[in-house]
């Protein structure tokens, strides 16, 4: 398994702090991720134990969505990050008349094909 991080920067989406706004008629949808800083201890020089405030490892998120079908267009905050240090894509599935996102699709990396043998494939 390849790490991205390491080929594309280690940048968590609590440290981008990212915000957006989305208008549809009447509708006005806000979102934004806002993180709260973890304390995590690391060895620095001679041994010392520093403390470093972090953003959580969390690299990919769904900000909002907008489902539209042959009736209508709703427009949504999702506020979906993947696990910590998961290299797992956003799932959009459609259930009962609604979209359900999760965040367990194949992992996709620049430049390669995607892995032919996952449960999940995209179309």
């Amino acid at each position: 398994m390849r790490n991205t991080r390491l080929v594309q920067s280690d940048v968590s989406v609590g440290s981008l702090k990212p915000r957006m706004r989305m208008e549809y008629g009447d509708q006005v949808v806000e979102c934004a991720y806002e993180f709260e800083l973890e304390q995590k201890v690391q060895k620095g020089f001679f041994g010392r134990k520093t403390i470093v405030s972090t953003y959580p490892d969390s690299y990919t998120y769904v900000i909002g969505l907008i489902e539209i079908d042959d009736q209508q267009i709703v427009l949504s905050p999702s506020g979906v990050t993947a696990e910590p240090g998961s290299e797992a894509t956003p799932w959009l599935t459609w259930s009962n008349g609604k979209v359900l996102l999760s965040m367990d699709g194949p992992e996709v990396f620049k430049g390669e094909p995607i892995d032919p043998d996952q449960d999940k494939q995209y179309i």
